[in-house]
């Protein structure tokens, strides 16, 4: 029984574990990046070119 209960224990350690890693490595885009722009579809650079009133730079 106590075995079981350990193995159970590590196994939801194990899972959360998992999802911190997971969720950790989401949203990893530096926005300081110089492709932040560039690498944006036209239509995103376009936008940020009317709005902004100097040159758009991360």
């Amino acid at each position: 029984m106590m075995a079981a209960q350990t193995g159970l224990l590590g196994l939801i350690l194990l899972a959360c574990s998992t999802l911190q890693a997971v969720a950790g490595s989401m949203n990893k885009q530096d926005s300081w990046d110089p492709h932040y722009i560039s690498d944006r579809p036209p239509e995103v650079r376009h936008y940020i070119a009317a709005i902004c009133k100097a040159i758009p730079a991360a």
